[in-house]
Parts: structure tokens; C-alpha cells; sequence
């Protein structure tokens, strides 16, 4: 599975985790024509996963499910995400093709107000 970093931002800053080297508070998020083009180049692969920084942040994920789940080369599509943010985008992630791994934290390492 190949898989499409897009934006390099995160709402958490978990102590373990290998992006805090990577995440800033601003950068560059993947555009919709860079996206696509990158769909096409990994089309063999049938699958992609979506990863961040926290994707579920950028401006146009709805739009990369959207296409995602409408485009026949790609069976399945896995979120990489903190599960924060679902429920904003929760018409978008119900596809069968969309699949979501969620790294879910104690309060202790994000704080109880972000955890609950």
C-alpha cells in the first residue's frame, strides 16, 4: 500500500510519535491537482493510505474521500488519524472502500479535555 502525506500539520503533539520532528503548526498542504496526479502514479497498488501529519485537518479531505471513493483503480482507502475530527467528516468516511485506523490515547498522553 503506498501511502499520501497530506499536509504535515497535527492538532497533538503525542511525545512518541516519530512525526513531531516532521508536524508544524503551518505548511504545505497537498493540493487537489497534485493529489490526483499522485492517484494516478500509485494506481497499481489498489489500495493508499491517507496519512499526516493528521489528514483529517486538511481543507479538502472530503474532496480526496470523495474522489477516493469514486475512483474504480482504488479498493480500499485507510485514514491514518487521531479520530478527533470524525465526526466533522463522517458522511465522507461511511464508504465500505474507506477504512480507518485510529490511534487512540490515554488522557494521560493528550490531556483529558482532548480526550474526552
Amino acid at each position: 500500500m503506498a501511502n499520501i502525506a497530506l499536509l504535515n500539520r497535527c492538532n497533538l503533539k503525542c511525545p512518541y510519535c516519530f512525526a513531531n520532528d516532521y508536524t508544524k503548526s503551518k505548511g504545505d498542504d497537498i493540493d487537489v491537482d497534485t493529489f490526483l496526479e499522485l492517484l494516478d502514479f500509485i494506481a497499481p497498488d489498489r489500495e493508499v493510505g491517507l496519512i499526516g501529519g493528521e489528514p483529517l485537518l486538511h481543507g479538502k479531505i472530503d474532496t480526496f474521500l470523495e474522489l477516493l471513493d469514486n475512483d474504480y483503480r482504488f479498493r480500499a482507502v485507510t485514514l491514518f488519524t487521531n479520530g478527533i475530527y470524525i465526526d466533522k467528516h463522517i458522511d465522507f468516511l461511511l464508504s465500505r472502500k474507506i477504512h480507518l485506523l485510529i490511534n487512540l490515547n490515554s488522557p494521560a498522553v493528550i490531556g483529558k479535555d482532548t480526550f474526552d
